[in-house]
């Protein structure tokens, strides 16, 4: 074999391997799209299964985590790999504490996950509000039917209210007893916050032209507009006394304030 036949065998030796190499390098090759918790993450990667892509990018799976397709399945030109992480969320309704773990990226996704997406409980936060992936804690609090005095009449209403300026807020005109006893105040506590809230044109006291002695409270639109920007704020604060206290404790505690409220209403 002369010299000129060695060497074009030799480049053909080499064009061949370059070739093979690059049909290998081609198909270890592949164009994926990563989508974690709904954004998209076009790359290349070298690998041939899920688990590949991922360590490619460097995702660590948590126990609540969720991939799909699964880690071990092969891949090719256009896979796309779903991630979606695990949150953690706790929501606090009437002081009952229920924690969970989900997927969802809003409160909204994660409230349709245990079927309170239909519920009438208000909520601390937006039910839109994004969840990261740290997680939320909120609060709810579902309706109770509480009974108010409307001109001279016992009415039975639905309120989600703890305070004078939500029960005011959802039932527009209260009388200043009923008043007192549905928020646990004494006469003389509630005629100094309420002279306070007048004086900044938050309340008005409205008097019955057939009977001029009671008196009935009604929001201004001001007190409107501020009860519903510090209403979430309220019912934060009110389960955090709760979680401190208990709820059995607070029951109590409503107990001795309305008895209270009776002795002075039986000494005026």
């Amino acid at each position: 074999m002369n010299k000129t036949t060695v060497a074009a065998l030799a480049s053909t030796v080499v064009v061949l391997v370059s070739v093979g190499l690059g049909g290998v390098a081609s198909a270890m090759d592949k164009a994926v799209t990563v989508n974690i918790d709904g954004e998209n993450r076009p790359i290349h990667v070298w690998g041939t299964t899920v688990h590949d892509v991922l360590t490619d990018q460097n995702i660590v799976l948590g126990e609540y985590d969720e991939v799909f397709p699964a880690a071990d399945e092969p891949i090719s030109d256009g896979t796309v790999i779903e991630v979606n992480y695990g949150r953690q969320v706790t929501i606090i309704i009437d002081g009952v504490e229920k924690t969970f773990w989900t997927t969802a990226t809003t409160l909204e996704e994660a409230l349709t996950e245990i079927g309170l997406h239909d519920s009438d409980a208000r909520f601390s936060v937006d039910r839109s509000m994004p969840l990261g992936r740290d997680g939320i804690t909120v609060s709810a609090t579902t309706p109770k039917e509480v009974t108010i005095k409307a001109d001279g009449r016992d009415v039975k209403v639905t309120s989600t209210a703890a305070d004078v300026a939500g029960l005011l807020a959802e039932n527009g005109t209260l009388d200043f007893q009923d008043l007192a006893n549905q928020a646990c105040i004494l006469r003389p506590s509630l005629t100094g916050i309420l002279t306070r809230l007048e004086k900044a044109g938050l309340v008005v006291r409205l008097k019955p032209s057939n009977d001029q002695r009671r008196v009935y409270l009604k929001l201004t639109n001001e007190g409107e507009k501020l009860f519903e920007s510090i209403g979430a704020q309220v019912d934060e604060r009110y389960d955090a006394i709760e979680q401190v206290l208990s709820k059995e404790k607070m029951l109590e505690l409503k107990e001795l304030l309305t008895a209270l409220s009776k002795i002075e209403q039986h000494l005026k």
